[in-house]
């Protein structure tokens, strides 16, 4: 069988025959072309037009980086607060409970160290009268390690039936 030069089995079997340079190749299959592959008129990128994507890349990928960071440093803070909510969630969830066994309301204050998430987190617990008698407001502050109450990432507020 004999392969025509325009025939699809041709271009498929055949690679490209024009170099870079424009020279004219013999192909696998033992014919000449006479055309290339690339056209007319279609060229590359210039030296001076790579180098000023180069310049515009440089120039976005600072501020992209600082971008991630932000993002990274935002979720970061966003996870010591979720585990913040936590402990003074389970506080207030202990507050309850106790009350219910011995049937006794917290009063005064209180402030310990608790350790989750192989973290060290300080709580600080407060009893506050209302003006509703019979009813106390518990406040609950988690800070991360040794910081301060007033340093804390979460307050949680609840009420308690004496």
């Amino acid at each position: 069988m004999k392969i025509n030069a325009r025939s699809p089995a041709h271009i498929s079997a055949c690679d490209c025959l024009k170099g870079a340079c424009g020279c004219v190749r013999k192909s696998a299959c033992g014919l000449v072309k006479t055309r290339g592959c690339v056209k007319k008129g279609t060229r590359g990128f210039t030296l001076v037009e790579v180098l000023v994507a180069l310049a515009i890349v440089s120039m976005a990928l600072p501020a992209l980086l600082h971008e991630v960071q932000g993002q990274t440093s935002h979720t970061s803070y966003m996870r010591d607060r979720t585990i913040a909510q936590w402990i003074a969630q389970n506080k207030m969830t202990e507050l309850r409970v106790l009350r219910r066994l011995n049937n006794q309301v917290f009063k005064g204050t209180a402030s310990d160290q608790v350790e989750m998430a192989g973290t060290t987190w300080t709580w600080y617990l407060e009893a506050l009268e209302t003006p509703v008698e019979g009813m106390k407001r518990m406040e609950v502050r988690v800070s991360l390690g040794d910081k301060e109450k007033e340093e804390s990432l979460v307050m949680l507020a609840g009420f308690v039936h004496e």
